[in-house]
């Protein structure tokens, strides 16, 4: 009996170990057509709890961001320019097991932004930005688990922090140069945060 209980407790072990703890995930492909790429690794620290380590590059006026805009009231006549990149860790709570079912999200990100939007509707038409941000960011999602390895992952929150760097403004486009002012930018700024991962958990 005793021998049949140690087999027992090997066996469990072994299925224990064999859970996987790491995970590895890239944006959806139609977004590297335009730019738009995003990578998270994922490192597990109990059953329903995890780091997720993401970096992620796009360009202003991504089709996402276009879609957004016109759907809270905005247009998509502007001429926008530039690239957004941003670093980030977090905290993911998974209600159910490592990457897989409901889950909260709560960390910390670094965004630069290096962007040009012109638009002759708009006050100021010209606005060039290099910048900064510090912010926290709380997100809720799902996870999918297609089989034992392979997942995806879809979130949605927001993210809140402090802007530094300098904006370049112009009141007209088609004069831009002769009102052309630079100042430095100092402010509290708010941003919807979301992504679309697909990825593969594996065991270290």
């Amino acid at each position: 009996m005793r021998l049949v209980a140690l087999l027992l407790v090997l066996a469990t072990s072994s299925v224990a170990a064999a859970e996987p703890d790491v995970a590895f995930a890239v944006n959806q492909p139609f977004g590297w057509a335009e730019g738009t790429l995003g990578a998270s690794g994922y490192f597990a620290l109990a059953k329903h709890h995890a780091l997720r380590a993401n970096v992620a590059t796009y360009q202003e006026g991504a089709t996402g961001e276009v879609v957004a805009s016109v759907l809270f009231g905005g247009d998509d006549e502007s001429i926008r320019k530039g690239r957004i990149t941003d670093a980030g860790l977090s905290y993911v709570l998974f209600a159910n097991k490592f990457c897989d079912g409901f889950f909260l999200e709560l960390g910390a990100l670094v965004r630069a932004r290096d962007t040009y939007r012109e638009d002759d509707f708009a006050t100021p038409a010209i606005v060039d930005t290099d910048t900064t941000t510090i912010a926290g960011r709380g997100m809720i999602g799902w996870s999918w688990t297609i089989s034992d390895s392979l997942f995806i992952s879809l979130a949605v929150g927001l993210s809140g922090g402090h802007e530094r760097g300098q904006e370049t403004t112009a009141p007209f486009a088609f004069d831009p140069d002769r009102m052309r002012t630079t100042a430095d930018v100092s402010r509290t700024t708010f941003e919807a945060e979301g992504f679309l991962r697909i990825g593969a958990m594996f065991d270290r």
